[in-house]
């Protein structure tokens, strides 16, 4: 049993200069990669962090943008209403600007009428003149055969 426990504490000696490489060595390294490993999930979670909250505002901005648009579509077709009203209005305006003129139209056309009317009434009464005095020629010659074959009749 002594050489079993010999042999043990041989290789325990013969452990003690790697664990003390691993203590002095390797554990430092693992240490500082594991800091800089932390180090860098810090710096993940903070710029996670960082793009969630720029996202965020993203999307309020976008979600205002969206209810302002929404609210000049609205306000676009009030205006667009609005503004067909209005065309409208002018339109009859327009008619209606027209409306002197058009009266001053029809007052040349009553007295052209007026005067067209004093023409032909003139014409009229000339022709029935005419007329009269050509019925009063055929009476006096109708007369005048009948008294000069008055007789043989």
């Amino acid at each position: 049993e002594i050489g079993g426990v010999a042999g043990a504490l041989d290789a325990c000696a013969a452990l003690d200069p790697m664990n003390e490489r691993h203590v002095t060595s390797y554990l430092p390294t693992l240490e500082a990669a594991d800091e800089e490993v932390a180090a860098l999930h810090r710096h993940c979670a903070a710029c996670k962090d960082a793009m969630a909250a720029c996202v965020h505002r993203q999307l309020q901005s976008i979600s205002a943008l969206q209810s302002k648009i929404r609210d000049m579509r609205n306000k676009q077709a009030a205006f667009q209403e609005v503004g067909q009203r209005q065309e409208a209005a002018f339109r009859e305006l327009r008619i209606a600007r027209r409306i002197p003129r058009v009266y001053r139209a029809c007052l040349a056309e009553v007295a052209r009428r007026g005067a067209h009317a004093e023409i032909f009434s003139g014409q009229a009464r000339q022709l029935a003149e005419r007329m009269a005095r050509s019925r009063e020629r055929e009476v006096a010659r109708r007369e005048a055969f009948a008294r000069s074959h008055e007789r043989y009749l």
